[in-house]
This record gives C-alpha cells, sequence and structure tokens, in this order.
C-alpha cells in the first residue's frame, strides 16, 4: 500500500470518529437544543459537509480498491502491542 492511500485511510478514520462525535452530539437535546439558532444551523451545515467529505473519501479509496475501515498493517501491529 503506498503512503498516500495509508494517509487516506488514516484521514477518513478520524474524519468517521469526528462525525460520530459531532453527530452524538447533535442528537443530545440537552447540549444540541440549548445553542442558539445559528450556531444549530452552522453545526447542521458542517455535518453536511462532513458527510460529502467522507463519501468522496470513500469512492476515491474503493476505486483504489480499498475498503474504507482498513488500517495499515503497522498502525494494527503498533494497536496489537499498545494492549
Amino acid at each position: 500500500m503506498k503512503k498516500f492511500q495509508k494517509r487516506l485511510i488514516k484521514e477518513h478514520n478520524q474524519l468517521e470518529d469526528k462525525l460520530n462525535n459531532l453527530e452524538t452530539f447533535m442528537n443530545d437535546c440537552d447540549k444540541f437544543c440549548i445553542l442558539p439558532e445559528v450556531q444549530r444551523d452552522l453545526l447542521e451545515t458542517q455535518h453536511s459537509i462532513m458527510m460529502t467529505y467522507i463519501k468522496i473519501m470513500e469512492v476515491r479509496l474503493k476505486s483504489m480498491g480499498i475498503r474504507p475501515e482498513e488500517e495499515p498493517e503497522e498502525d494494527l501491529v503498533a494497536k496489537v502491542m499498545a494492549l
């Protein structure tokens, strides 16, 4: 696997984590609903853009024959060694 492909996978996985965190926050009305309307609108726009971005990354990865959830082998080894 080429270096740029490893970076793309890593970036995809990081974005996926951030997107999941944003969705969790937006689904927590105790936190999200009390924000000023302009902030809620901005977060909803941010979410939409992040969704578009992650879909583009997934298409790029798929076009290279890579599943987005794949991690470079050395990253997996590092995770196992950290256990």
